[in-house]
């Protein structure tokens, strides 16, 4: 028999001159729970109630209500003060006859005055009591188990109705899911083979034996809901929270990481940040996992106030030992954001190390890193397939984060180049280059189209070009630079097909032409994907031989002279604000402002790439530079060979 844990039973009768009522409900609960209103005069049923309805019922929140109404004088016993009412009846004769009155002193006249006749309750016989109380507490009790079971008996149908409905669909599923994954594969090749397949042939899509559990990164949202701090995805569309620490596509080490932090956090009595009203403490979680299985977790805050951290960071260690660093990310905007610029760490070195393609990587909170191990090596391998490195090339890592193509490419090449405007990311890639004692690649903070662009004007050739944009791919400027520079070979690496032949189109414009495109699925589940290309120069329809002999007398090229050729095309020394700033006090006694600065680039047409700041519209406008410091700017320009 299937019984509900809500239900509602009653009961009234008539027994011994008293109308006595009992009723239950009950709600649910995991356990059995029990109270009881009873009159005043009944306590002493409270515990022969509870054992007579736990018989009966073993879960639910469980109320129960007694009334008992006498409605016969069965139970009142009425006593005459003889004395009282002898001494009343002596007054009265005494008057009658003092006062020469009739006396007609009657039973009636002293039953009327006070005191002459009392009621009191017979003694209560308990023992009698609780059988009529039992009596009527069974009826109720079977009314209400007889509730629970017409519900339940609902309940069971509708489980099975929904259970029949669900093995259906499972059915369905299994049916179809033999050719699931070719299926999602032949959809992904078709997108590519539509926008790629008109500049070269399109490789099969390489994807994963099975496609669950990959990815290495896991972000999370707390919240409070009904008084309980929760964290979870947020619902489409929304901030709502969706409570959840269990995700088929993240690692199950940062599913139980995940639980494992929230467990923490609620013992540490931490609130979630409230968007609307800026009060609260946690606002996100951000883990990351390493191939062994180590984890690093960063708890994003509002402000950098995190009381009982030391707590949190001991609770944490003894649910999950194998989280080997803990991180306070500060996020004070109010913005969509998850990340904040300002840390501090709480626990462990800041970071987890990963190794890829036998490579080791440090990854912080804030490092960009493929979120799927496996498929990263396969496509970063593609790539050095495609680049065909023999050991005397000088590589361009352009777009190269902390340096993972670039630092799995060192071993292969003469040297490498890695060019990141995030100083964050480049700092993490010389360290990443110092870890696996690399020496043989260098890492370059600056925008990578200002950098390549310059490099080119330069004069810089290198070999090999990898191209690895964000999702919005490279720009114009940047793809006229690598053809100035003309390499033997650009291996490009995109995360948006759309963005890729794009940018493939602009490069055929350029004379280059695509070999083919070989598409890795990154993203199982998704309909993204990543690309690696390899792009090169068309074939020459002729060849002019020449013979140049170097070294000293007639006829021959000297070797000094192409060595002092090199050193003019040498690459030049970025010019900085900061460096401009440090002239001019240097020089003239005072100081000039970035976006000053900013003013007289823009006025000469220059870019200004390294104070993006300084170019946006002030919320409060700034005072224009006075003629004097736009001379003085002027100056520094031309002493840094800017203008």
């Amino acid at each position: 028999m299937v019984l509900s844990m809500t239900g509602y039973g009653r009961a009234g009768v008539l027994l011994h001159g008293r109308d006595i009522k009992v009723e239950l409900r009950s709600v649910n609960a995991r356990f059995f729970e029990y109270s009881s209103r009873l009159p005043r005069s009944c306590a002493f049923l409270e515990d022969k109630l509870k054992k007579l309805v736990a018989s009966r019922v073993s879960r639910g929140k469980v109320e129960l209500s007694l009334s008992i109404q006498t409605v016969t004088a069965a139970d009142t016993v009425v006593s005459v003060n003889w004395q009282l009412a002898e001494g009343y009846r002596a007054a009265l004769n005494a008057m009658a006859e003092r006062m020469d009155l009739k006396n007609d002193v009657s039973v009636g006249m002293l039953s009327r005055f006070p005191d002459v006749l009392t009621q009191t309750a017979a003694p209560t016989n308990e023992d009698e009591l609780w059988e009529d109380v039992r009596t009527v507490a069974e009826q109720a009790v079977d009314a209400f188990v007889a509730m629970r079971a017409v519900e339940g008996e609902k309940m069971k149908a509708d489980v099975a109705g929904r259970l029949t409905t669900i093995e259906t669909l499972v059915a369905k599923i299994e049916e179809n899911s033999a050719g699931r994954v070719q299926a999602y594969s032949d959809k992904l090749y078709a997108r590519l083979q539509e926008l790629l397949g008109g500049f070269a042939p399109v490789k099969a899509v390489q994807g994963m034996a099975e496609p669950l559990h990959y990815r290495n990164k896991a972000i999370a949202s707390f919240a409070t809901q009904r008084g309980k701090l929760v964290c979870g995805l947020y619902a489409e569309g929304t901030h709502r929270v969706l409570p959840g620490a269990d995700c088929l596509l993240q690692e199950e080490i940062l599913n139980k990481t995940l639980a494992a932090v929230l467990d923490a956090a609620r013992a540490c009595r931490w609130t979630a940040y409230d968007e609307d009203r800026g009060i609260g403490l946690l606002r996100h979680t951000v883990l990351r996992s390493s191939c062994s299985g180590k984890v690093l977790v960063t708890l994003v805050t509002p402000g950098p106030d995190l009381p009982g951290s030391k707590n949190f960071c001991t609770a944490l260690r003894k649910k999950a030992p194998w989280v080997v660093s803990i991180v306070q990310n500060i996020n004070p905007t109010r913005s969509s954001a998850v990340l904040g610029s300002r840390e501090k760490t709480l626990y462990g070195p800041g970071f987890v190390l990963d190794t890829l393609c036998g490579t080791q990587f440090a990854i912080s909170s804030r490092s960009f890193y493929q979120v799927n191990r496996t498929q990263t090596e396969v496509l970063y391998k593609k790539a050095l397939e495609l680049a065909k490195l023999t050991g005397r090339e000088t590589v361009i890592d352009a777009y190269c984060g902390i340096g993972t193509i670039g630092l799995c490419a060192a071993p292969l090449a003469k040297q490498v180049i890695g060019v990141e405007r995030n100083p964050a990311a480049v700092k993490d890639a010389a360290a990443n280059a110092r870890r696996n004692k690399i020496a043989n690649a260098r890492f370059v903070c600056a925008d990578a189209t200002e950098w390549m662009a310059a490099a080119a004007g330069e004069g810089l050739h290198p070999d090999v070009v990898f191209l690895d944009p964000p999702r919005a791919g490279s720009t114009p400027e940047c793809i006229t630079a690598v053809n100035k520079m003309k390499p033997r070979r650009v291996v490009y690496v995109s995360c948006d097909p759309e963005t890729l032949a794009r940018d493939v189109a602009a490069f055929t414009r350029l004379g280059w032409r695509a070999a083919k495109f070989c598409p890795v699925d990154l993203f199982p589940q998704t309909k993204h994907v990543e690309t690696v290309v390899l792009l090169s120069h068309k074939k020459a329809d002729s060849y002019i031989h020449i013979d140049v002999e170097f070294g000293e007398g007639e006829g021959k090229i000297p070797v000094d002279s192409i060595a002092k050729r090199a050193e003019a095309y040498k690459p030049k020394e970025k010019v900085t604000y900061k460096m401009i700033k440090e002239y001019i006090e240097a020089k003239y006694g005072f100081k000039v402002h970035t976006a000053y600065i900013a003013e007289v680039k823009r006025n000469l047409g220059l870019p200004m790439y390294d104070a993006p700041n300084a170019v946006e519209e002030l919320k409060q406008p700034r005072k224009h530079p006075t003629a004097e410091k736009v001379e003085a700017i002027k100056d520094a320009l031309k002493h840094f060979e800017v203008i």
